[in-house]
């Protein structure tokens, strides 16, 4: 049988999941182990997709200053204008 805590966070993840990208998932999950304290990191992922690693890596983020991007634009270039 499943822990009330665990069910409880597939109940709040199951509405936004669909939704969210990597890193909004990663955040999520880390805002929400933080919120449980002790032992929040393990209940959230036994309850979601994203790994202990991942919501670790979350709450690393989540201490950034909100100016600090950790975004890299990754793919082709964009097209200049044409003359």
């Amino acid at each position: 049988m499943s822990n009330p805590t665990v069910q409880a966070i597939k109940s709040k993840y199951a509405g936004p999941e669909p939704f969210l990208d990597g890193r909004a998932r990663r955040l999520w999950a880390a805002a929400e182990a933080r919120a449980i304290g002790r032992g929040g990191i393990t209940r959230v992922a036994e309850a979601t997709v994203p790994s202990r690693v991942a919501i670790r890596a979350g709450r690393t983020e989540l201490d950034l200053p909100a100016t600090h991007s950790t975004r890299i634009e990754g793919g082709r270039a964009r097209a200049g204008p044409k003359d």
